[in-house]
């Protein structure tokens, strides 16, 4: 079952903040500390780095799970 947009919307909304992570197909991990390092756009979700000037879009088509942290 695929994740959408409006799951991993509601994990960034969430008030209180609460870090959450992001598992990929490919074993990719992206622990989310900061809600504003994070944009979930319709098809990809944009993930900066913290304190790096880095940064990457993960397809959604690709996040297999989502988890608090």
């Amino acid at each position: 079952m695929a994740i959408e947009p409006k799951t991993i919307q509601e994990f960034v909304e969430k008030e209180p903040f609460r870090p959450f992570r992001i598992m990929t197909s490919d074993s990719k991990k992206y622990t989310v500390k900061n809600p504003r390092l994070v944009i979930v756009m319709r098809s990809d979700v944009f993930y900066a780095f913290p304190k790096r000037d880095r940064w990457t879009m993960i397809p959604i088509s690709r996040i297999s799970s989502i988890e608090n942290a």
